[in-house]
């Protein structure tokens, strides 16, 4: 399997998104991906004052290395992460 379904919450929309990610792929080009697909969605530009936001795990809270593959993270089928 190359992809993983993850729920990704969005604080700042108050909404969450069912999503399948790439597992060989970066934290940073998943993150640069939910944007893109979160701007299309909605019809809005996400606004984040110019900077990347992070990622997070919902359940430990753990932050995301960028340049982590996510095959390298704990993140699996079913996990719920939160764009912030």
């Amino acid at each position: 399997m190359n992809r993983v379904l993850v729920r990704l919450y969005v604080p700042l929309l108050e909404k969450q998104y069912d999503i399948w990610i790439p597992i060989n792929k970066s934290v940073f080009y998943v993150i640069k991906a939910f944007l893109a697909g979160i701007d299309s969605i909605n019809k809005i530009n996400y606004i984040y004052d110019g900077k990347i936001p992070k990622l997070y795990n919902k359940s430990t809270a753990d932050c995301y290395n960028m340049n982590s593959r996510i095959i390298d993270t704990d993140i699996r089928n079913g996990t719920e992460l939160i764009i912030f």
